[in-house]
Formats: structure tokens, C-alpha cells, sequence
């Protein structure tokens, strides 16, 4: 399976225009609240974005 390319602005149109999903999941090892941010890309194509907030966003993963 061939890994899709996701840029700064891929993640930043999924978290401008996406929705927040489900209840956001406790780390307990980062001591942070983790939530799945669900979007479109640059492109229109569908991105998760999982993030933990402490000072500032901080981007955990993707998902396609």
C-alpha cells in the first residue's frame, strides 16, 4: 500500500473545516486529552486528524 503524502495545509484545512468526533480519549502517559478531528484535505480528500492540546495543537497522527 502506497503512503499518501499529507502536508501542513492538508492537516490544517481538516481542522478548520472538519468536525470533532467522539469524546476526546485521556493520555494518561502524556497526561493530555487526545481528539479525532475528522476533514477533508487539500485535495477534498477524507483525513482524520488526532490531536492533544496543551499549550498549543499538537498533531499525534493522521489516518486516511
Amino acid at each position: 500500500m502506497q503512503q499518501r503524502r499529507i502536508t501542513i495545509d492538508d492537516i490544517v484545512s481538516a481542522l478548520t473545516h472538519g468536525t470533532v468526533g467522539c469524546k476526546p480519549q485521556w493520555d494518561a502517559m502524556a497526561g493530555t486529552w487526545e481528539y479525532e478531528v475528522t476533514g477533508r484535505d487539500c485535495d477534498g480528500e477524507s483525513l482524520r486528524v488526532r490531536v492533544a492540546i496543551e499549550d498549543a495543537i499538537i498533531v499525534v497522527t493522521t489516518y486516511e
